[in-house]
């Protein structure tokens, strides 16, 4: 085979790849047929491992490289970092798309619905969106899951400045409600903080401690 037809060869081959993820990123792929794809394609792979390369500084928990160690398809945050590689991809490389993704909508609503003191497993808050008044317009039911939300992670005073991630405990799928924390998670100097909570139906004290 002479060395033009390997090299247009080789080029259409790129072009039937970057057909495929355009699909995914247009939302005309499921995310869960473009991650078979992506597990049986080491081109693909290559592909996207190749431009992340490219254009990182420094190396991610989701790089390509990782995804098929680190990704649980059924996981709405891991579906949405697929999505993301494959849409970086089109700007790394300046192609035009139109993208469109459920999942990213979707996690865009959850995230805006939480104060930044909270961190809600994904089951909870999705429980909490289905319960909405089915009537209500987008931006009702954003408003409605919020209070409901304040309403369910109850606190005395002031919610808590938490040290690292949050981590609101949760008994019988009931949020207890925080009364106070040991110091300021500002105050730079403190190595370890206790957060205190009760639960308002026995009275008994949950402690969670947070180390720097």
């Amino acid at each position: 085979m002479c060395l033009f037809k390997q090299i247009r060869l080789k080029k259409q081959k790129k072009q039937q790849l970057i057909y495929y993820m355009k699909d995914f990123v247009e939302g005309k792929m499921s995310v869960y047929d473009f991650w078979d794809v992506f597990k049986n394609n080491e081109e693909i792979r290559s592909l996207l491992i190749l431009d992340s390369k490219k254009n990182r500084k420094f190396p991610t928990y989701y790089d390509p490289e990782y995804l098929l160690e680190r990704v649980d398809i059924n996981k709405l945050r891991d579906r949405v970092e697929i999505f993301w590689t494959v849409k970086r991809y089109f700007k790394n490389n300046k192609i035009s798309t139109n993208p469109c993704n459920d999942d990213e909508k979707y996690l865009k609503f959850i995230s805006s619905i939480q104060p930044n003191w909270l961190e809600i497993d994904e089951e909870l808050l999705t429980k909490i969106v289905n319960s909405a008044p089915k009537e209500l317009t987008k931006k009702e039911k954003e408003e409605w899951c919020k209070a409901n939300i304040k309403e369910m992670f109850a606190y005395t005073d002031k919610p808590p400045m938490w040290m690292q991630n949050p981590e609101w405990p949760i008994i019988d799928g009931k949020p207890l409600i925080f009364k106070y924390q040991s110091n300021d998670a500002k105050d730079h100097t403190v190595s370890k903080i206790d957060y205190y909570f009760y639960n308002p139906d026995n009275g008994e004290e949950v402690v969670i401690e947070q180390f720097d």
